[in-house]
């Protein structure tokens, strides 16, 4: 998740308690390894056309970010889940283009504040 969170960085998350939107960082459970956490990024919604081509992710035909992108693909998001990338996308593991969209019940909560190391504490955006 660099360059919003870096490894070791400790941070707030609130139990998710209302609906997830575009840009919201998660932490959820990995679908196949029980006990291994991801942090990502929610880059697309149910029934969104998520696209990576040419280096570009896309939501819908629109960019995302400007941040490249490596791979190719397509998916639609299907009802109840959410589709999720690292902010650096070359070392990401671990999200939806590996893994397809992640059913929402994997969501444990949306990361708000980073409280260490205390020189970047504060809100995650």
């Amino acid at each position: 998740m660099q360059p919003s969170l870096a490894p070791g960085d400790y941070v707030l998350a609130s139990r998710r308690s209302a609906a997830l939107g575009v840009g919201d960082v998660v932490i959820f459970e990995h679908p196949v390894e029980q006990g291994f956490w991801l942090v990502k990024r929610v880059v697309g919604l149910p029934g969104d056309e998520i696209s990576v081509q040419d280096g570009r992710l896309t939501r819908n035909g629109a960019a995302v970010d400007g941040a490249p992108t490596p791979g190719a693909g397509s998916w639609t998001v299907p009802p109840g889940t959410i589709f999720v990338v690292g902010d650096n996308r070359y070392v990401s593991a671990g999200d939806s283009r590996l893994l397809g969209p992640i059913p929402v019940g994997l969501v444990e909560g949306r990361v708000a504040f980073r409280y260490w190391p205390l020189g970047t504490m504060g809100p995650i955006k």
